[in-house]
């Protein structure tokens, strides 16, 4: 949340188109279900496994960590390009640095792989909830 708080202001700051793709209305419960299976569960577990455990893990017996961490941030970031646009790229590659940086310091896949799926949970379920229980 402070991420995408601290982003979206030097977005605006800047010029720079924000974050798209969002929504803030509530899931109905079919598509609650869809979303918690598909974005939480799946995608969440896909992503962690290729850009984390595959890419980074893999890569960096070949280079320094460093540069396995970036390559994987930038083509984490790069693949949401079509649906979030420039400014999820930017969020996203800072994002990024978090489950990065737990696959390296906690040795596997476990702390990156909570933590992107309760950040989809929240995303995409609990914050369309908030916002439509506020109206």
């Amino acid at each position: 949340v402070v991420i995408y708080a601290a982003v979206s202001a030097l977005l605006a700051r800047f010029g720079l188109p924000p974050v798209r793709g969002m929504r803030f209305t509530a899931p109905t419960g079919l598509e609650m279900i869809v979303l918690f299976l598909c974005v939480v569960i799946s995608a969440a577990f896909c992503e962690e496994v290729f850009f984390r455990v595959l890419w980074v893990g893999v890569l960096r017996t070949r280079v320094p960590t460093w540069l396995a961490g970036a390559t994987s941030i930038a083509a984490f970031a790069a693949i949401h390009y079509p649906y979030f646009g420039v400014g999820g790229v930017i969020f996203i590659s800072i994002w990024a640095i978090v489950p990065v940086s737990l696959f390296i310091v906690c040795g596997d896949v476990t702390a990156p792989l909570l933590m992107h799926a309760l950040n989809n949970a929240f995303a995409y379920i609990a914050v369309p909830l908030l916002f439509s229980a506020g109206r």
